[in-house]
């Protein structure tokens, strides 16, 4: 993995707080905008929904007037779109975004390294105006293997002031994107399981 980081010296504390903010809250709730961008449309589509978080590593996103789903939990990754189930496959081979972002968090705690992301992932970390962009790239090389992945690249945006994730990017091929806008948080919230029961969209 790289790690070329511009910068980044003098705000590495508060990058590591907005990380280690994850590890001790037992839960959150943002607002998030969904924007998929294809080049065959003249019009994105956009979709308003809420992120959830649970401890120790339940992650969804739910946007119910689409009837999308997306959970990262119990290690696995899951959409629900138009009423159908997908589950990522290739799980630890860097092909789910959401699995890379998240030892991107870990990696931020810990102080060892690299370690956990050299056979994932490139990162390079670059810092403006107190916002630190986390550029990632799956470490893939393998042809058949780049094929299957999800995406090509992922931008993560967060706030070093407010220590919050502000944006996930998630380049896919072509010139193709989706885009994840998150605003309003609410740590320490209480709410069910059912946001991370695939069920509740099917």
């Amino acid at each position: 993995m790289v790690w070329a980081v511009t910068g980044l010296s003098a705000q590495e504390t508060a990058l590591r707080q907005f990380a280690r903010q994850y590890e001790t809250a037992h839960s959150m709730k943002a607002n998030v905008v969904q924007t998929h961008h294809n080049v065959a449309f003249t019009k994105d589509r956009v979709t308003n929904g809420h992120f959830y978080y649970k401890r120790p590593d339940r992650y969804s996103m739910l946007f119910r007037e689409s009837g999308e789903m997306l959970i990262a939990s119990d290690n696995q990754f899951i959409k629900v779109w138009n009423g159908k189930q997908h589950v990522a496959k290739g799980k630890g081979k860097g092909y789910n975004p959401f699995e890379i972002i998240q030892e991107v968090f870990r990696n931020l705690l810990s102080r060892e390294g690299d370690a956990p992301l050299s056979d994932k992932a490139d990162v390079k970390l670059e810092v403006k105006d107190a916002v630190c962009t986390i550029t990632i790239r799956p470490a893939v090389t393998n042809p058949k293997e780049k094929r299957r992945l999800m995406f090509t690249s992922c931008l993560v945006s967060v706030d070093l002031k407010a220590s919050e994730l502000r944006s996930l990017r998630i380049n896919e091929r072509g010139e193709n994107y989706t885009q994840y806008d998150f605003s309003h948080y609410v740590w320490d919230v209480q709410f069910g399981d059912d946001v991370f029961d695939a069920q509740t969209m099917m």
